[in-house]
C-alpha cells in the first residue's frame, strides 16, 4: 500500500504548492509536486474554514486511490481529479470532512 508524506508547503500567486513523496512497502519515492489552486480550494471549502493543508491532504489521499493517476505523475494540479475521474469533486469534499478516514 503506498502513503505519502509532505516535505514543505510554500505559497505562490494564486495557489499552494505542496512537495510530496510518495512511499511503497517502506521505501520513499521520488519528490512529487501538487499545485492546489485558490478557485479549487475555495470550490471545496466555499467558507474558507479548512486550513489548505488539510485540502492537500484530501486531494493526495484521493489521487493515491484513483486509477486514473496510475503511474503516478510527477506533477498535479488540483484540477487534475475532477478531469480524470467522475464524482471526484464529491470524494475530495468526503476526504476532507473526514480526515481521519
Amino acid at each position: 500500500m503506498s502513503t505519502f508524506k509532505v516535505i514543505s508547503e510554500t505559497e505562490e500567486d494564486g495557489c499552494w504548492i505542496y512537495r510530496f513523496e510518495v512511499a511503497s512497502d517502506g521505501e520513499a519515492g521520488e519528490p512529487r509536486r501538487l499545485r492546489l489552486a485558490w478557485a479549487d480550494y475555495d470550490l471545496w471549502i466555499p467558507d474558507g474554514t479548512v486550513e489548505p493543508a488539510r485540502v492537500a491532504d484530501a486531494v493526495l489521499r484521493f489521487v493515491l486511490e484513483s486509477d486514473a493517476f496510475q503511474p503516478m505523475p510527477d506533477r498535479i494540479d488540483s484540477s487534475h481529479p475532477r478531469r480524470l475521474a467522475p464524482g471526484a469533486d464529491q470524494r475530495i469534499i468526503h476526504l476532507i470532512r473526514n480526515c481521519n478516514e
